[in-house]
């Protein structure tokens, strides 16, 4: 018992277990292209809102194990899972599935405020856990020829009211901490930034990273409505923000690209200017979001365009033919998928409804090869032995060991008084 307990408690599982890999193999920006060692490539690929928080929602927890948005089908049940032996074997098929539809890129991490509270819980109070989900992930993204952008801010929409309660940064930060994420040098803000760049430094080697992600949309309707739109000068005041924060997260990773996906809206709208200010802050690519069903060339055209001005690379974060349809009302659209590739625009399908080759068949479940053999063996607790927090293994170990203690010296005792 004892020994298990100590595996619990990571003292008997290493964290990474990846070696460095080059720096020439990083994606880069040149001009209005992203590259990798001087050769232009294009990132196509998916959004996934719920592969990295449901992964960590095992503390403490275990419902949500290898629960992911995309595979084999997505239709609403928030059972999806790829049946795996462990997480290596997990990331493996997953992002295998993505290569064989095509595709070179996964957009993932903390899309919402709940998103961000597993991430932001996991990585402070079950590094065990963190490791054993995010360190697989990582190697099998890169085993897989996979560019991923992680986003670590998620989206904090205030939506009734400028209150803490919505956009404060996890239930387990002291209700004390004073401010917002908006408002530079407040407690909260100074957390946020403390949180990414802690993230960030740990991972700055990683070649399969393309870009991170520091805010999902944070000019969008719910947050301009409750914060922006009462300053003195919204505008100004979210280019001083969004400005000030990506320089001080890009001071602790140097490697890799930083962004943030913005869905426009009611704060800034059509035109060069509006633009600017979403993508002209210190930022390394315009990273816009666009759905819709109008197929007019001029809508891509003129965004192509500001980028272009700004000698920027574009990808659409999330892309999708739009109606209210259920699940999603979201769905593959082949013009904004011919267009993207026209003008050299990099894109993140929401949603693979009506995706080609989608869903995936069972034929192709089972054709998916084995993990190859260099990965073995795999030095990582499965997700039942990951699932107890490191403040409450403490503890428990203490009294088991106070209990063996106990335990030995009755023995001892025993023997004496029946010798």
């Amino acid at each position: 018992m004892l020994a298990t307990l100590l595996l619990l408690s990571g003292m008997a599982v290493g964290g990474s277990f990846r070696a460095d890999v080059p720096y020439d193999k990083i994606v880069r920006t040149e001009g209005t292209n992203f590259t990798v060692n001087g050769t232009t490539i294009r990132l196509v690929g998916v959004n996934d809102q719920t592969v990295i928080p449901f992964n960590l929602y095992p503390y403490p927890q275990t419902d949500y194990v290898y629960h992911n948005h995309l595979f084999p089908n997505y239709t609403g049940d928030p059972s999806t899972k790829i049946p795996s032996n462990n997480y290596t074997h997990f990331w493996w098929q997953y992002f295998w599935l993505v290569k064989e539809l095509g595709m070179n890129a996964v957009r993932l991490g903390a899309f919402s405020d709940w998103g961000f509270d597993m991430m932001h819980k996991t990585w402070y109070n079950n590094r065990t856990l963190w490791d054993a989900v995010i360190d697989p992930m990582l190697t099998m993204a890169e085993a897989n020829g996979i560019y991923l952008i992680i986003n670590l801010g998620g989206a904090f929409d205030i939506q009734d009211s400028f209150s803490r309660t919505n956009h404060e940064f996890g239930k387990d930060i002291p209700d004390s901490m004073n401010g917002s994420i908006y408002e530079v040098g407040s407690e909260c803000y100074n957390h946020w930034v403390a949180w990414m760049g802690e993230v960030m430094r740990h991972y700055q080697n990683e070649t399969c990273i393309a870009s991170w992600e520091i805010a999902n949309e944070p000019e969008g309707d719910y947050v301009f409505n409750n914060y922006w739109r009462y300053l003195a000068n919204p505008a100004a005041s979210y280019l001083y923000w969004a400005e000030t924060i990506t320089t001080a997260v890009k001071a602790e990773d140097s490697h890799h690209l930083v962004s943030m996906g913005t869905g426009s809206g009611l704060f800034f709208e059509w035109g060069q200017g509006n633009f600017n200010y979403m993508n002209d802050n210190g930022q390394d690519f315009a990273h816009l979001h666009f759905y819709g069903d109008a197929e007019d060339e001029y809508l891509i055209y003129y965004r192509d365009a500001w980028a272009d001005a700004l000698n920027k690379p574009m990808l659409f974060g999330e892309a999708g033919k739009s109606d209210n349809a259920p699940p999603w009302g979201i769905y593959y659209w082949p013009w904004l998928d011919a267009m993207a590739s026209q003008y050299n625009i990099s894109l993140c399908w929401l949603v693979l409804t009506d995706y080609p080759g989608y869903p995936i068949s069972n034929a192709t479940m089972q054709s998916i090869p084995p993990v190859p053999s260099q990965y073995f063996p795999v030095h990582e607790p499965s997700p039942t032995q990951a699932v107890l927090p490191t403040d409450t293994i403490t503890p428990l170990l203490a009294f088991v060991l106070v209990l063996a203690v106990s335990l030995a010296g009755y023995v001892v005792l025993s023997r004496r008084r029946w010798r």
